[in-house]
């Protein structure tokens, strides 16, 4: 049978947490893996589902993608193109995160 610890007793190790951002997701895409080459999209959803950010990640670490979201192409949703968050194309559709 175990006790809970004394509190004036415990050695606490950690940091104290002040706050947190507003509940998001972060959706990472896989556009190639392994080996020397790899990379992916890691892209930051509101709790609309709207893009807030999108980095490239790979080898050389991550970068911020200022003004720019994902597009999937309407005929084949594997399909990711980064573009201006103002770009139009009738087959280009903004990437948008339904919970």
């Amino acid at each position: 049978m175990s006790s809970a610890p004394d509190s004036d007793a415990c050695d606490y190790q950690g940091d104290r947490c002040y706050g947190a951002s507003p509940p998001a997701t972060v959706i990472t895409y896989i556009m190639a893996g392994g080996g020397a080459h790899w990379w992916h999209y890691e892209v930051h959803f509101d709790t609309d589902g709207e893009q807030l950010e999108v980095y490239i990640n790979d080898t050389n670490g991550k970068c911020l993608m200022r003004n720019k979201v994902l597009f999937f192409h309407d005929d084949d949703a594997e399909m990711l193109l980064l573009e201006d968050a103002d770009f139009t194309d009738d087959h280009w559709v903004q990437l948008v995160y339904y919970a």
